[in-house]
């Protein structure tokens, strides 16, 4: 909805307002880790992204994938508690149904 941060009830009206199917807040606790929400991980290719096969599997883990053709925004980086990538040997891209389904068999149980 948004490509900068907004509080809670913005995001509630807009999702109504503009009729979206869905709105997710990301939001911060200070409590210990075990009791936040999600660790949200985004896909890219950054010079800091970490191997996707080197993500240790958490019960509650969520992925953000970008499409093949303008991938995630820099804001999402930004927010993301970290970047992956996947290991694409040698190719160039892959659409977001294959790159969903690269993440799904690596964390599925």
């Amino acid at each position: 909805l948004f490509e900068e941060l907004k509080p809670v009830p913005e995001v509630s009206f807009a999702t109504r307002y503009l009729k979206c199917s869905a709105g997710i807040m990301v939001t911060a606790s200070h409590n210990p880790a075990k009791y936040n929400g999600y660790k949200v991980y985004a896909t890219g290719l950054k010079a800091y992204s970490k191997e996707l096969y080197e993500v240790k599997s958490e019960d509650r883990m969520a992925f953000i994938l970008g499409n093949e053709g303008s991938g995630v925004r820099e804001s999402t980086f930004e927010i993301s508690d970290e970047v992956v990538k996947i290991d694409m040997h040698n190719i160039d891209s892959l659409n977001v149904a294959m790159a969903g389904a690269i993440v799904m068999y690596r964390f599925g149980k």
